[in-house]
């Protein structure tokens, strides 16, 4: 008989433990765990003086600052640069903390740049006819793997008859190509425009290009012209020409 009375004592024990809420330094837990650090929740329900509360909840959440986590970890400090602090020998004042894999795996990482590439573009030369593009590239622009926005224009100085078309090629060329070559590379975009008066100086049309470049290729970029003006050349005048690419993704990691 008196098995049987402390056998049933110890289930109503263990019972008793298997649904009980445990806190410390509070008598009013409001989680299977609770933590109040300074002890200063008092008799208020709900309390409201938390912000030193730890809390597990019965979903496997874990509050810090908060007794209602909404995610695994809900962290809320109560003065700026005091909720969260990383150390692992990659830290510096002015980076960022980033994924750097599928896994969610993350480090200190710098914070990205903008990335340019600058081409350059001749400012004297005279554009070929129509069907015959010229190239007007100095420096050419070589992109890796990525987004990148590509933006040219070149001005032109007329000396033959008006209202003749003017156009400037963005062309791309594979990193073994030669330079400036008629015979390789594809034609990616063109714009135009028609000066209205012999003489006249004219900017083309700002040319943009958007592209990716798929991982493991890299490609050159060159800038030609063309007109069915055959007294158009380009010019110096209103600061002349510009070619250049910025980096619309970062490869920072």
């Amino acid at each position: 008989m008196k098995k049987t009375i402390l056998l049933c004592s110890l289930a109503g024990l263990i019972t008793g433990f298997s649904y009980s809420q445990v806190g410390i330094n509070t008598s009013n837990p409001k989680g299977p765990l609770h933590i109040d650090a300074k002890g200063d929740n008092g008799t208020v329900d709900p309390p409201t003086a938390i912000s030193d509360d730890v809390i597990v909840t019965s979903t496997g959440t874990v509050g810090v600052g908060v007794l209602s986590p909404v995610t695994k970890l809900d962290v809320k400090g109560t003065a700026q640069n005091q909720t969260m602090r990383l150390v692992d020998g990659s830290q510096a004042d002015g980076k960022m903390l980033a994924s750097i894999n599928n896994d969610g795996i993350a480090k200190w990482i710098n914070k990205p740049a903008t990335e340019f590439r600058i081409g350059a573009l001749n400012n004297s030369v005279a554009l070929g006819n129509a069907a015959v593009s010229v190239t007007q590239t100095t420096g050419t622009i070589t992109l890796s793997p990525g987004k990148w926005l590509i933006v040219a224009k070149f001005v032109t100085a007329t000396t033959g008859t008006a209202n003749q078309n003017i156009w400037i090629y963005l062309k791309q060329q594979n990193t073994s190509d030669p330079v400036n070559s008629s015979t390789t590379g594809t034609y990616l975009s063109v714009v135009g425009a028609v000066p209205e008066n012999s003489g006249d100086k004219l900017g083309t049309p700002q040319l943009t290009y958007f592209l990716t470049i798929p991982d493991g290729q890299s490609y050159r970029y060159e800038i030609w012209g063309s007109t069915s003006n055959l007294g158009t050349s380009t010019s110096a005048q209103f600061q002349g020409s510009i070619f250049y690419a910025v980096r619309l993704d970062e490869n920072t990691l």
